[in-house]
């Protein structure tokens, strides 16, 4: 489940299965890439429209966030933006592979 809530403003949310933990394990490399090199881009995509998550950087350091939710694709789309500093990619990128521990991609060599 995904759920954006913005206090008096929207909230939306998403149910259903739809991101792998392949997906995360690449969104992981890719945030790696990301932190070690200003410009890169990191996307954390559902299989379906549900969910997208793109982080781009900057050469200053910033990270553009862009955030879609997709509940229902006849009906509903909403978009979320906002602005990042890359000090707090080491926090995502720990979390992440925390949860790679706890439930590791079956089948990949590592």
């Amino acid at each position: 489940m995904a759920e954006i809530d913005l206090a008096g403003q929207s909230w939306v949310r998403v149910a259903g299965s739809f991101l792998t933990m392949r997906d995360i394990a690449s969104f992981l490399d890719e945030l790696r890439q990301l932190h070690q090199q200003a410009g890169r881009m990191a996307e954390l995509g559902s299989f379906g429209p549900a969910f997208i998550l793109r982080l781009a950087g900057s050469s200053t350091g910033s990270i553009a966030a862009h955030l879609k939710l997709t509940p229902d694709i006849l009906t509903h789309t909403h978009t979320f933006e906002l602005q990042l500093d890359q000090t707090h990619l080491p926090g995502i990128i720990r979390q992440l592979d925390t949860i790679l521990e706890r439930f590791p991609v079956r089948g990949r060599p590592d």
